[in-house]
Formats: structure tokens, C-alpha cells, sequence
């Protein structure tokens, strides 16, 4: 078939064609269906004289060299069909696997072709193998005859192992040289076919890929076939870089979900609620101690290094998160109880589905800013006024009647006693007139601020708020569909 010149010096150093760019020919053994007679192509005189010669055929070169090809073919076919067995001579690689290895390089330069043919025969793990089969027949061969004897037999012998054929490939599996017919042994041409355009596919985004690695002080990934070793290494390069693809996607996906013509479910200056569609919109609005909103756990996800991942979790059960954000000062901390638990109110997280759209808000669940899932909505209203009045956290509880030597009475709480109130960063808290420094309302009549404005009032106008924003939550929540929640595709 005929080569373009740029593509001869490769096949010819690959041992499938001559300097001319005439195909190499391979001798395949033991063909007895008449159908394969088809692939006999015997193009070269010495070629047709040889193998006829071999037959029984008898007639003097002259004759052989103006013998055409169909003569040569059927007279080859006829023989072949007589014993059953046959010796036919065929291309080392058959025409539409060269072409198809060639058309996998769309570089305007063609410089993947070179790196295709290498992979399509092997590699370096094939070349090792083959120097490794070489070094052993040579000790057997010099122990069974003599050095001499070797030193006469080793070039042709090298000649051969150069670039084994597909009969040799079945003796000395692993050695480097081609199989004939696509797609190579193990599928191994498909593989580097589909490797080298997957390559060329994503080359511009690896391009900006390594742009962002320098950017980050890391070293770029190889972009050249002569940076790339092997298959593998390219199979490598080629998962970075799908990897890369889809946590970019994944980190840019700020979805969240619409309720009456708005970007979020509710907002005002109080609160806002928000409901994330995506990964990324929930790390963009949750909290870092929030397992589902983590932003070194999303970074691992996006990039393809943590499977199982928070989001995909949480969503798994048509379950859907709502984010609760102050827009007013709330305290940097607020206890309750008698154990001082320290809560971070300033975010809230909702985990909710559709049944629940039905129930009392205040008995919804929520975590807080430190990742406590013991706080109901109604003890988060308990906690603001709580904050606001100033009262102290409940006594402990008397000991169970019943008498006993640990028997006790009702008593403060231990942080109440000043001894250790000295000693507690929590305790007691320093409150000021209005503790969520809101602005008070204006009165209409004299448009001066109402007075009696204190912190009570304030954190009463917070819960006000709350509960607007948590009536539009549950009547968004009834019509939500969790199907419409983007999962993370892991690769």
C-alpha cells in the first residue's frame, strides 16, 4: 500500500516496511481455511519465487519476475488448498491497522505518530522483555553449539527479535514487535489509539491545567509524547486531567434553589435561607465544620481523591439541605443547660425532605456552627432569648429520694459560684442594653426610635424574623423535587 513520506522512516524503523516503503512480509504457518487464502499477498519476485520454489513449482527467475501477482496468488491458493497446510507470506501489519494507528494522530506535525507505533509494539516494558528473551537463547544457543557458531547466526537472529512478527509474538510472549491484524494482542492498539485521542481531546484544558498548577507552585504535567514514557503514563496524564475537568465543573456549580421568582427561598435583614442544589453552592454557603460543606473534603471529591462523598450522602436519602444565615449580630456564643455547651448561631443547617414540610418548624433538627445536631429550632429561640434576658442556666437537679450516702440537695450550678466563675472564659457573659445591637423600630408618630428599646425586644424581633423565614422553608419544602439535587459523578 502506498506511504506518505513522512510516514516511511517510522514504519521503517519499526520493522514493517523496507527503505523502499515496501511492506515487509511475514510468513504465517498452518493456514488450512481456504478463506484466509485471501490475505496471500506475495508482491515481490523473490518473494513469489521463494515461496513457489518451496511448493514444487518449478521455472526460472525470468519467469517468476513476470509472474503477476493473481498468478502467484493462485497458484499459491491452489497448493495450499492441496495439503491441507500452508506457508503464505502477508504484511507484517495488515493496511487498515497501520492506517488506523496513523489517523489517531491529529497533530498538524504529526508527532504523535512516532510514540503511536512505539506503544502499538510494546514499549520500553517490551523492549526490556526482548532483550531479556535474546540474552537467554544466546546462552542456550552458545551452550548447545559454540560462541562461533553464535557470532555466524546473530545478526540475522537480531534482525529478527528486532521487530518480531506476529509468530515470533507467539512463541516469546511479552517481546516487542506487532501482532498483524487490529486490535494487536491484549488489544493493545485500540488501547494506545484511544489513549493518544483522549490526549489530544483534552489537550487544551491540560494546557490550563498546568497553568494552575505553576500558578500554585506545582510542577506541570507532561504535554509531549517525549515527556510521556508509556501507556500508562498517558492513561495517567489523561485521569489528572478528566479529574481536573470535572472539579473544575464541580467547583463553579453554585445552583441553589428558586422560591418565588427569587435567587434564594427567603431574605430580608434578618435571615436568609438558603438551599443549596449543588456540592459547591453548599461549601459556598455552609460552614467548614459541617461535613457536607467542608471545603478540604470537596477539594479531595473535585479532584477525584475521596469517594463516598458528604454530598452524595447526605442527598442519597431524598433528604435536601436549607442554610440559615443571621444577618444580624448574634452572640459569639451562647450556653445552655447545666453542661455550658458553647453554640455557634450566626449559621444553621437543615437537613429536610418532603414528609417534614408538614410537621412544626420549631421541632426541626438543625446543626449549628460547631457541628451540634442536639438543638432543636425551638431551643434555638430559647437560646437567643435566653442570651437576650440574661438568664443563668437551670440548677442542678436534687438527688433521687431514697436517702443513700450520695444522697443531695437542689444546688446551683458550679459555675455560678464565683470561685469558678473566676475561672471560666464562658462565664459569665457581658451583656449590653441590646445584646444583638439592632436598631430599634421608628415610631410613626414622632419618626424617633420607640423607646423601651432593649435586648429583650431585639431578640423578639429575631424570632419574629425566624419564623417568617421558616413558614416560606416549609411551604418551599412541600413542592421541592429532590431529583432536580446535582449529584457528584464519580469516576
Amino acid at each position: 500500500m502506498p506511504f506518505e513520506s513522512w510516514q516511511i522512516p517510522i514504519l521503517q524503523e519499526k520493522g514493517i516496511v523496507d527503505a523502499t516503503g515496501a511492506p515487509i512480509f511475514e510468513m504465517l504457518k498452518h493456514v488450512n481455511n481456504p478463506a484466509q487464502m485471501t490475505h496471500a499477498v506475495v508482491r515481490k519476485a523473490e518473494d513469489k519465487y521463494q515461496y513457489l520454489s518451496q511448493e514444487g513449482w518449478t521455472f526460472d527467475d525470468k519467469a517468476a519476475v513476470k509472474m503477476s501477482k493473481e498468478q502467484a496468488d493462485a497458484l499459491a491458493a491452489k497448493k495450499a488448498r492441496d495439503k491441507a497446510l500452508s506457508v503464505v507470506f502477508t504484511e507484517k501489519v495488515a493496511p487498515d491497522a497501520v492506517q488506523r494507528l496513523f489517523a489517531a494522530d491529529h497533530s498538524q506535525d504529526h508527532h504523535w505518530s512516532e510514540w503511536i507505533f512505539e506503544q502499538a509494539g510494546g514499549g520500553k516494558a517490551a523492549r526490556d522483555q526482548t532483550e531479556h528473551h535474546v540474552n537467554y537463547l544466546k546462552q542456550r544457543f552458545i551452550h548447545q553449539y559454540s560462541a562461533e557458531a553464535w557470532a555466524q547466526t546473530e545478526a540475522s537472529f537480531l534482525e529478527k527479535m528486532r521487530s518480531a512478527d506476529q509468530d515470533v509474538m507467539m512463541k516469546m510472549r511479552g517481546c516487542w514487535g506487532f501482532f498483524r491484524d487490529w486490535p494487536g494482542r491484549d488489544d493493545v492498539y485500540a488501547k494506545v489509539v484511544a489513549a493518544v485521542e483522549k490526549f489530544q481531546e483534552q489537550e487544551p484544558a491540560l494546557l490550563e491545567m498546568n497553568q494552575e498548577l505553576q500558578h500554585n507552585g506545582q510542577p506541570p504535567l507532561p504535554a509531549l509524547p517525549e515527556q510521556i514514557a508509556d501507556l500508562k503514563a498517558l492513561t495517567d496524564v489523561n485521569q489528572r486531567v478528566t479529574n481536573w475537568i470535572a472539579a473544575k465543573r464541580v467547583r463553579t456549580d453554585f445552583r441553589v434553589a428558586t422560591w418565588k421568582k427569587e435567587k434564594t427561598i427567603y431574605s430580608d435583614d434578618f435571615i436568609t435561607a438558603i438551599a443549596p442544589l449543588t456540592y459547591a453552592a453548599a461549601v459556598k454557603f455552609g460552614f467548614d465544620t459541617w461535613e457536607v460543606s467542608n471545603r478540604e473534603k470537596f477539594a479531595k471529591v473535585a479532584q477525584g481523591e475521596l469517594h463516598g462523598n458528604p454530598w452524595d450522602k447526605f442527598v442519597s436519602n431524598d433528604q435536601f439541605m436549607v442554610i440559615l444565615k443571621f444577618n444580624v449580630p448574634m452572640p459569639t456564643w451562647v450556653n445552655r443547660d447545666d453542661d455550658f455547651n458553647t453554640y455557634e448561631l450566626t449559621n444553621l443547617l437543615l437537613a429536610l425532605d418532603n414528609t417534614m414540610s408538614a410537621s412544626n418548624p420549631d421541632g426541626w433538627e438543625v446543626w449549628d456552627e460547631e457541628n451540634n445536631k442536639n438543638l432543636t429550632i425551638a431551643q434555638v429561640k430559647d437560646i437567643i432569648m435566653r442570651e437576650a434576658t440574661g438568664t443563668p442556666p437551670p440548677a442542678q437537679p436534687a438527688a433521687p429520694a431514697g436517702g443513700g450516702w450520695n444522697q443531695r440537695k437542689a444546688e446551683p450550678h458550679p459555675l455560678m459560684n464565683p470561685a469558678h466563675a473566676a475561672k471560666s472564659k464562658n462565664w459569665p457573659v457581658r451583656r449590653t442594653q441590646t445584646q444583638y445591637e439592632l436598631k430599634p423600630p421608628v415610631d410613626p408618630a414622632t419618626n424617633k426610635p420607640q423607646p423601651g428599646w432593649d435586648a429583650q425586644k431585639e431578640a423578639q424581633q429575631i424570632i419574629q424574623h425566624l419564623d417568617m423565614c421558616l413558614a416560606e422553608v416549609q411551604a418551599w419544602a412541600a413542592k421541592f423535587d429532590p431529583s432536580t439535587l446535582a449529584k457528584v459523578v464519580q469516576r
